[in-house]
């Protein structure tokens, strides 16, 4: 695994850090900021932009630096940086706010930030509650396109995205895209219907599915005492819930069609057939509403 070594193997705890451009807005509802700069003097000679994204923002403001901010940078400083712009899942300076009251930072916004930076440090901890995924997973829609700029705080362990206010300084700085696989609970929408051009008469294949707790394509049984079992459709599929790659599904909702269960089942329990069936059906040599039938 790919990691930025250290310059220093201490933190310098005489490090002084004035947040700039950190300019906090007041509402009915709380405070809000949308983003902190910070710059440093430093020995090195790098001259790397790093734009880290956390949860939501610190109690720091202008001219005043705060627990993890400090921490962020020394340890930042430890590798040779001396800079950071510093954004967040969302802009409540609390992450206790009145319900629907959370203002989610629409990343779209901050490209011009992302394409200037030579790396992009994701920082949001390990926290999966539903809104939190929710908002990883917007963010992560706009930081695809910057893939090779994907940095993270791993553990000792490595666990990963470490966040600042809990970092252990002889953590390590590494290349998300060299990471383990990073997963996130996604929501299955198994769809029930009719096979490719064949009409459906309510026939058994109609309601087949790719089921993950058998590791096969049938019609499951007992789905609500299933730990995946994720809800009913209306009675059009079954939901699923299990844990995916960001690699292979960014968002937290996958639908699948019926006529796609057979490559969803390949998918899931064969990858490398999965691709290879991908560039076959690309090419014109596999029939995939053939493949479906002949499995009946």
């Amino acid at each position: 695994m790919k990691s930025i070594p250290k310059i220093l193997e201490t933190p310098r705890i005489n490090l002084k850090i004035i947040p700039f451009n950190a300019d906090r807005e007041y509402t009915d509802n709380g405070m809000r900021r949308g983003l902190l700069c910070a710059e440093w003097d430093n020995s090195t000679n790098r001259k790397e932009k790093i734009v880290a994204i956390g949860i939501n923002p610190s109690t720091a403001h202008n001219g005043k630096s705060d627990t993890t901010i400090t921490k962020l940078c020394r340890f930042l400083d430890m590798h040779g940086f001396n800079n950071l712009i510093m954004l967040n899942l969302y802009e409540d300076v609390s992450s206790v706010q009145l319900k629907g009251s959370k203002v989610a930072t629409d990343f779209s916004t901050k490209r011009e930030a992302f394409d200037e930076a030579d790396i992009i440090l994701i920082v949001w901890g390990f926290d999966d509650k539903k809104d939190l995924r929710e908002l990883k997973n917007s963010a992560l829609e706009v930081l695809e396109d910057y893939d090779d700029k994907l940095y993270c705080i791993a553990t000792d362990s490595g666990k990963f995205p470490a966040h600042p206010s809990r970092m252990h300084y002889d953590w390590n700085i590494i290349k998300m895209n060299d990471r383990p696989e990073w997963k996130h609970l996604v929501v299955h929408r198994n769809m029930y219907g009719p096979s490719c051009e064949v009409a459906s008469a309510n026939n058994e294949g109609d309601f087949k599915i790719y089921c993950h707790r058998e590791h096969k394509i049938c019609r499951p049984k007992n789905c609500n005492k299933c730990k995946f079992f994720g809800g009913s459709e209306m009675g059009k599929g079954i939901s699923c819930v299990w844990e995916e790659s960001y690699e292979d599904i960014r968002g937290g909702e996958h639908i699948v069609p019926h006529d796609e269960a057979y490559m969803e089942f390949q998918r899931v329990e064969n990858p490398d057939l999965y691709k290879k069936m991908q560039k076959m059906i690309e090419d014109g040599e596999l029939d995939l509403c053939k493949a479906w039938q002949d499995l009946d």
